[in-house]
């Protein structure tokens, strides 16, 4: 399976390092890097990507109303959350916003490239620094989700 990619981070050099890592792979083509909530939007409508890597905290808006955006004009792209925090409710809105995973950017690379096949097969996927608060958190709980990884 080869994956289109969009990364969505306002701080260039980490968006170009994850092109970068992300890039080496055979099967990832990174199709866009956005710095905005409304170019994340504007990306994702023109190169249509299968999956995005989306930030949180954004300088001008915010992933949590990108991926909400994006989602209304596309509901087939995965979206994975990235955040230096590990806030449940963070998370947690993300989840709610239609967000397939989330990582935090403590995680190693392997994380990046297994939330890649994850979200692929329709489940949801936490990295290991917040799966474990997350999905015993009763914010988890009302959502009554079995397909975790």
């Amino acid at each position: 399976m080869s994956y289109k990619i969009l990364i969505v981070e306002d701080h260039k050099l980490i968006a170009d390092t994850w092109a970068v890592i992300l890039g080496q792979k055979d099967n990832i083509t990174v199709v866009g890097i956005a710095a905005s909530e409304d170019e994340a939007v504007d990306v994702a409508r023109d190169k249509k990507p299968d999956i995005v890597f989306m930030d949180i905290g954004l300088k001008t808006g915010n992933g949590i109303q990108a991926t909400q955006r994006i989602l209304e004009e596309n509901n087939a792209v995965r979206i994975i959350g990235l955040s230096v925090y590990n806030d449940i409710s963070v998370v947690h809105q993300m989840i709610l916003n239609g967000a397939k995973g989330f990582i935090t950017k403590n995680s190693p690379t392997s994380e990046l490239l297994k939330a890649i096949e994850v979200v692929d097969k329709g489940e949801l996927y936490f990295c290991n620094e917040i799966k474990t608060p997350y999905l015993s958190s009763e914010l988890y709980q009302r959502l009554n989700i079995d397909n975790v990884s």
